[in-house]
C-alpha cells in the first residue's frame, strides 16, 4: 500500500557499530486478502467524501509468513488458520466481540433491538446477526511455527467460554397479513398470540398503482374485525395511502382473532371497479426460556500446543478449563454477552431546572473497558496435562487456581450520563495465582503450593488526578454523540467519566507442602514489606518448615539507609539515580539467633559520564558487629564503563580482570596480580585477548609473562555465549552450540566430550 509503513528489518549491533545480528520480516509478500468487499455503501460514500484513499488497502492485512536470520541464514515460517478469506476492515460481519462471524452482507452493525421514542412508541431498530462463529472468528490466528532446526510448534484453538445461568432471551417475531380485492375469497382470519405486541403497523393503497405518488383511486373500503367484539379496529374505513406504513397506537392486539376484507371502490370518473390492496403487520416478542449451559462467545482460547523437534519426539500440553468437580466452564464473562445498543438517559444542566432526555444508540459493546489483560472471558481453573510420548515418567497434571472475584462499578454523578455497561474498576486484580496442585504420571498429588495476597492503595493517593478518599490513579473519558428527536439537545457530545485504578499487589505468603508416600512437608514463606512506603521491595522473608524452625532475612535498601547511616549521603544519590533494588544490608537469623549479616559499603569511581557509584567493600560476619576486620572483599578499581577490574579477597590475593569485545565480556582472570601488573606485562598481546584472536601458541606465552600468577582466558561469539576457557595450566576447554544458539556440547582440544546438554520442558 503506497505510504503505508511496517517494519521490515531488525539489526542488532555491538559498541563497535558492527552488526552482529540482520532480522527480515517478510509481512507483506502475501497479505491476508479479502474477497469480498462487503463494505456498506454508505460508508463507502462517507470514505470518499473525506478522501478517495481511504478506501484503498482496506480489503487487505499485513502477515509475517517468514523471520531469517541473515548472518547465520537462520529461517523461521509462519502459518496460519486460513480456511475461509478475511473480509475487510470496515465489513459488518462482526459479532459482540468485533470478531469476523462469516454474516457478510449485513447493512447495520446494530443488533436487533425494541426502541421506544419519547412519545412511548415502540419500535425495531438494527438487525444485525450477532451470534459468534469459531469457524471464522479463528481466521488469522497463528497456527504453527517452523524452526530452522525442521521442528516446529503447533497450536490449536478454541472458543472462549464461560457458565450461563438459566436466563430469558428476546425473540422478535415479524408477523404480516396481506390481503387483495383479486382473492377469491372474501376475506382471511388471522390470530395474534398471548405475547407482547408492538411495531403495528399498515398499507392500503390500489393494487395497481404505478408508484408515482399521485392519488388515482381511493374508495376501497378496509375492514379489520375483531371477533370477539364485531367492531372494526381500524376507524378509517377510507383511508388512502401509498408507500407509508403508519403504526396503529392504543389498538389492543394480544390474544385475539381477527377477520380482515376489502371492499372494491370505483374509478369516481369511468364508475369500473377498483381493486385495493392491504398489508396489516405487527411484532411479537417471544421470551424465550434458556437453560443453564456453557456459552461459547467470539474470542478464543488455546486448547493445545504441541511441540514436534521432527525426530519423533512429540511434547503436547492440552488445557482444559472447566471446574474439576462439575462438567460447568469456570469461565466469568466480563463485559456483556447481548450488549445494549439503546438507552435513555436524563440530565439536567447546571442550576436551573433546564433538562431532557435523550436516545443513544452505539455498536459499541462496551467489553472493551471491561476486559482482563484484553480478555472478556478470565477463568477460575485451568488444567495444564503434559504429554511427552517419549518420556512418560515426566508426564504430569497441573491445575491452577486463580481469583475471580469479579468487578465493582463506579460511577462519576458529574457526568451528563452514565454507560450503558458497567465500568470494571478492579479488573487489575484479577486473575492472581491463588493455588497450584501437581500430579505425576500415576495421577498422584505430589505439591500443592498456595498464595496469599494483599492488596495496598495507600501510594494511589499521591496521583496528581486522585480524588479524596478515591483508588483512581487516572481518568478515562466516554464520549458519544447524541442526536435529537421531538425536541431538543443542549450539546452535541455526551459523557461520563470513569477511574482507571490500579493497587500495589503484594504476594504476602505462599505456602508449599510437597507430598511423599511416608507423608508431606509442609513450607511457607511470607514476605514483608516497608509500612513507611519507602520502596516496593520485601524488607524481610520468613521461612518456617516442618521442623518448626523459623528462619528469617532481613534486607535494606538505600531508601531505609538515606539517615542515620555511615554512608547516608552516598544512599541519598543513589536514591537519587533510582539505584535502590540491591539490597545494601542482608542479614540471616534463625529463631533469635543471628546466623549471618553482610554489608556492602559504595564509592564514586570515575566513569565516562560522570561519577559513578560502585560497591567498594563486602563485609560479612556472624553476630551483630562488623568491622574491618570483617572485609570479605575489596573492588579496588571499575574501568570508565563500570565493569570490574581488579578485587582483592580476604587473603590478601588481589584478582585481575581484562575486558574485551568493547567492553562486553570479560576476557582473561589474573589471580595473583594487579590490575596494572597485568596490562603492563600482558601489553603486546592485549589486543589479541581483548578480541579473541590469540593462537594456541600464543596462548601459553601470555601465561609466562606472568609466572607468578593464574591466569585463565575466555573468548566468545557475541550475543550467544563463551566459546572457549583456557586455564591457568593451558588446557582448553570448547563450547558448542546448535542451531537455536543453545549450548550442545563442551569438548577438549582433542575434540574429546567432555559434557553434552539436552533440552526438554521446564518441569513444574
Amino acid at each position: 500500500m503506497p505510504g503505508e509503513v511496517f517494519l521490515e528489518e531488525i539489526l542488532v549491533k555491538n559498541n563497535q557499530d558492527s552488526i552482529i545480528k540482520n532480522f527480515k520480516l517478510n509481512q507483506n509478500t502475501n497479505y491476508f486478502a479479502s474477497s469480498l468487499l462487503d463494505i456498506h455503501q454508505d460508508i463507502q460514500e462517507q470514505m470518499r467524501k473525506i478522501d478517495n484513499r481511504l478506501l484503498r488497502g482496506i480489503d487487505k492485512r499485513l502477515k509475517l509468513e517468514e523471520v531469517k536470520e541473515v548472518l547465520s541464514n537462520q529461517k523461521y515460517t509462519l502459518e496460519y488458520y486460513e480456511n475461509h478469506p478475511l473480509v475487510n476492515r470496515f465489513s459488518f460481519a462482526q459479532d459482540y466481540w468485533g470478531v469476523y462471524n462469516g454474516k457478510i452482507g449485513q447493512t447495520t452493525s446494530i443488533p436487533i433491538t425494541i426502541i421506544s421514542d419519547f412519545k412511548g412508541k415502540p419500535s425495531v431498530y438494527g438487525g444485525a446477526d450477532k451470534k459468534a462463529n469459531f469457524e471464522y472468528g479463528v481466521i488469522g490466528n497463528l497456527k504453527k511455527i517452523n524452526y530452522p532446526t525442521g521442528g516446529f510448534l503447533s497450536i490449536e484453538y478454541e472458543a472462549d467460554q464461560y457458565f450461563m445461568e438459566e436466563s430469558q432471551e428476546d425473540n422478535i417475531i415479524l408477523n404480516t397479513v396481506t390481503y387483495t380485492t383479486r382473492d377469491t375469497q372474501p376475506y382471511i382470519d388471522f390470530n395474534v398470540k398471548d405475547l407482547k405486541i408492538f411495531n403495528t403497523g399498515l398499507d392500503f393503497t390500489g393494487d395497481n398503482d404505478d408508484g408515482s405518488g399521485i392519488e388515482k383511486i381511493g374508495n376501497c373500503k378496509l375492514s379489520i374485525i375483531d371477533k370477539s367484539t364485531n367492531q372494526n379496529i381500524y376507524t378509517t374505513p377510507y383511508r388512502y395511502t401509498i408507500g407509508e406504513s403508519p403504526f396503529l397506537t392504543n389498538i389492543d392486539l394480544k390474544d385475539k382473532s381477527f377477520r380482515m376484507s376489502i371492499q372494491k371502490g370505483q374509478d369516481p370518473l369511468t364508475w369500473e371497479p377498483v381493486e385495493c390492496f392491504a398489508s396489516f403487520s405487527w411484532n411479537e416478542n417471544d421470551y424465550i426460556n434458556i437453560p443453564e449451559h456453557n456459552e461459547k462467545i467470539g474470542t478464543l482460547r488455546v486448547k493445545n500446543i504441541t511441540l514436534d523437534d521432527s525426530y519423533s519426539n512429540k511434547i503436547s500440553r492440552n488445557y482444559e478449563y472447566t471446574n474439576p468437580e462439575t462438567t460447568k466452564e469456570s469461565g466469568v464473562l466480563y463485559g456483556e454477552n447481548r450488549f445494549r445498543a439503546f438507552y435513555t438517559s436524563y440530565f439536567t444542566k447546571g442550576n436551573s431546572e433546564t433538562g431532557g432526555k435523550q436516545r443513544v444508540i452505539t455498536n459499541n459493546p462496551g467489553w472493551q473497558t471491561n476486559t482482563i489483560n484484553g480478555k472478556s472471558v478470565i477463568y477460575k481453573y485451568v488444567t495444564e496435562t503434559y504429554k511427552n510420548l517419549k518420556k512418560e515418567s515426566e508426564n504430569y497434571t497441573k491445575l491452577s487456581t486463580f481469583n475471580n472475584s469479579g468487578c465493582s462499578t463506579r460511577f462519576d454523578g458529574y457526568g451528563t450520563s452514565n454507560f450503558i455497561y458497567p465500568i470494571c474498576n478492579e479488573a487489575f486484580l484479577q486473575g492472581k495465582t491463588e493455588e497450584e496442585i501437581l500430579k505425576n504420571n500415576a495421577n498422584t498429588k505430589v505439591r500443592q503450593t498456595i498464595y496469599d495476597y494483599n492488596e495496598d492503595r495507600f501510594l494511589n493517593k499521591f496521583s496528581s488526578s486522585a480524588l479524596p478518599n478515591h483508588s483512581g490513579i487516572e481518568y478515562g473519558l466516554d464520549i458519544t454523540k447524541i442526536s435529537d428527536e421531538y425536541g431538543f439537545v443542549l450539546a452535541k457530545f455526551d459523557y461520563a467519566f470513569f477511574s482507571i485504578d490500579n493497587t500495589w499487589i503484594q504476594n504476602t505468603r505462599t505456602t508449599t507442602t510437597d507430598y511423599f508416600p511416608n507423608g508431606s512437608i509442609v513450607t511457607t514463606t511470607e514476605n514483608h514489606y516497608s509500612p513507611t512506603y519507602k520502596h516496593l521491595y520485601p524488607t524481610s522473608v520468613i521461612t518456617k518448615n516442618s521442623k518448626g524452625e523459623t528462619l528469617t532475612t532481613e534486607y535494606q535498601y538505600p531508601p531505609d539507609l538515606v539517615s542515620d547511616y555511615e554512608q547516608s549521603e552516598i544512599m541519598q544519590e543513589m536514591v537519587k539515580r533510582n539505584m535502590i533494588a540491591t539490597p545494601v544490608i542482608t542479614k540471616s537469623i534463625n529463631e533469635l539467633t543471628v546466623l549471618s549479616e553482610q554489608r556492602t559499603l559504595y564509592k564514586y569511581f570515575p566513569g565516562t559520564s560522570g561519577n559513578l557509584i560502585l560497591p567498594e567493600f563486602v563485609y560479612a560476619k556472624k553476630g551483630k558487629n562488623t568491622t574491618v576486620n570483617d572485609r570479605k572483599i575489596t573492588y579496588n578499581s571499575y574501568d570508565a564503563k563500570g565493569n570490574l577490574t581488579q578485587y582483592t579477597l580476604e587473603n590478601g590475593i588481589p584478582v585481575a580482570i581484562i575486558w574485551g569485545y568493547g567492553g562486553q565480556y570479560p576476557v582473561a582472570k589474573i589471580e595473583g596480580s594487579t590490575f596494572a601488573n597485568a596490562t603492563s606485562k600482558l601489553a603486546n598481546y592485549l589486543t589479541k585477548i581483548q578480541s579473541g584472536t590469540l593462537t594456541v601458541a600464543e596462548q601459553s606465552t601470555i601465561r609466562t609473562l606472568i609466572p607468578d600468577a593464574m591466569l585463565t582466558s575466555y573468548t566468545y561469539k557475541p550475543l550467544i555465549g563463551v566459546t572457549s576457557i583456557t586455564g591457568p595450566n593451558g588446557q582448553s576447554e570448547f563450547y558448542n552450540y546448535d542451531s537455536s544458539n543453545r549450548l550442545q556440547s563442551i569438548v577438549n582440544e582433542k575434540n574429546e566430550v567432555i559434557k553434552t546438554f539436552e533440552y526438554n520442558y521446564k518441569q513444574p
